[in-house]
C-alpha cells in the first residue's frame, strides 16, 4: 500500500466528516444491532479504565511494600546463604 500524501489524507478526512452525520449513525447502529446505542458508552469505558489504573496502582504498591519492607532474619540468612554459594562456585570454577 502506497503511503498517501498529508494533503491528500486530509481532504479525505473533510469528506468523510461531511458525509457522516451523528444521526445517520445512530440510524446505522440501529439497523445492525436492532437497539439504539449504548448512551452512557463513554462513562462505561471511562469506568473500565478507572478500575485498570486502579489495579496498576495497586500492583505498583505491592511492588514496592516488597522492596520497602523490614529486614528479617530470614532475609539475612537466605542473603548470607547466597554469598557462601557464589564463594563456592568461584573456589570451584576459579576466578
Amino acid at each position: 500500500m502506497a503511503p498517501t500524501e498529508p494533503a491528500e489524507s486530509e481532504t479525505v478526512r473533510k469528506r468523510i466528516d461531511e458525509g457522516i452525520d451523528e444521526s445517520a449513525m445512530e440510524s446505522v447502529l440501529e439497523d445492525v444491532h436492532g437497539e439504539t446505542p449504548h448512551e452512557d458508552a463513554a462513562g462505561a469505558l471511562s469506568a473500565v479504565a478507572a478500575e485498570e489504573a486502579a489495579e496498576i496502582a495497586e500492583q505498583a504498591s505491592a511492588r514496592a511494600r516488597r522492596r520497602n519492607r523490614e529486614i528479617t532474619p530470614e532475609d539475612v540468612a537466605k542473603a548470607a546463604e547466597a554469598r557462601r554459594k557464589q564463594w563456592r562456585m568461584g573456589r570451584h570454577y576459579g576466578p
